[in-house]
């Protein structure tokens, strides 16, 4: 039986520029209740070492279709 913090696969995570080209990725967890956290399984999903800008957030997984956000995204620095 599941719980909703099981991790029950992986996905990944792009970073798409305005022209649709991938500017970074990484892999990350996919758990029981739809939430995507990092490979430590709790943290949420961080880019670092990423110029301050807008982007569009796409995910991919292995056996369906990607999705993509339909508005550009601040991604802010820390």
């Amino acid at each position: 039986i599941l719980t909703d913090n099981d991790i029950v696969d992986w996905v990944l995570i792009e970073l798409r520029d305005k022209t649709n080209h991938i500017f970074t990725a990484k892999a990350a967890l996919l758990k029981a209740d739809g939430s995507i956290v990092e490979t430590d399984g709790t943290s949420s999903v961080r880019f670092f070492n990423v110029p301050q800008a807008n982007y569009y957030i796409a995910v991919r997984h292995r056996n369906h279709l990607a999705i993509m956000s339909s508005d550009d995204l601040l991604i802010e620095t820390k």
